[in-house]
């Protein structure tokens, strides 16, 4: 638990030097809690760093490794958003699906009204479009359950 102090200290030391003040996510006024460097390298390792950046907000794969060594200022609500990507990570891993968490974030989805769950991810403005999206891979989830219970696929 001291781990996590320190690190949400640093993490708040961090932002407050980037922007003047405790940043703001999209989940409210608090500064991140997270490492956000773990988190990046979390993601990269299943969704590769292209769509792990896209994901972020970077405007490139470097951008993304400049963050992740401390350079430069991520934008308010990346470390929120890597963290639903890894919820989405997890919850298809959860099923023995894990594989299949890069190529959903990247399709079209009809339950978010035509647009890929990666593009609601990137630009999210509130913890409500996150939570879509982790309903919408839940849904999926819970449908690929019952299937291969059945033997089905």
């Amino acid at each position: 638990m001291a781990h996590q102090a320190l690190i949400a200290h640093h993490a708040r030391r961090y932002y407050a030097d980037c922007v003047g003040h405790a940043s703001k996510t999209v989940t409210g006024n608090e500064p991140p809690t997270a490492d956000l460097g773990t988190q990046m390298a979390e993601c990269s390792a299943t969704l590769g760093i292209e769509l792990t950046a896209y994901l972020a907000g970077a405007s490139s794969p470097a951008q993304l490794r400049e963050w992740s060594r401390g350079r430069g200022c991520p934008p308010a609500g990346a470390a929120e958003r890597l963290r639903s990507a890894l919820d989405v990570i997890n919850l298809f891993a959860a099923v023995g699906r894990g594989g299949v968490a890069r190529s959903w974030l990247r399709e079209v989805s009809a339950q978010l009204g035509g647009q890929s769950p990666a593009q609601f991810i990137r630009w999210a403005a509130d913890k409500s479009v996150l939570d879509e999206v982790r309903t919408a891979a839940a849904r999926l989830g819970r449908r690929t359950r019952t299937v291969t219970a059945t033997g089905a696929w």
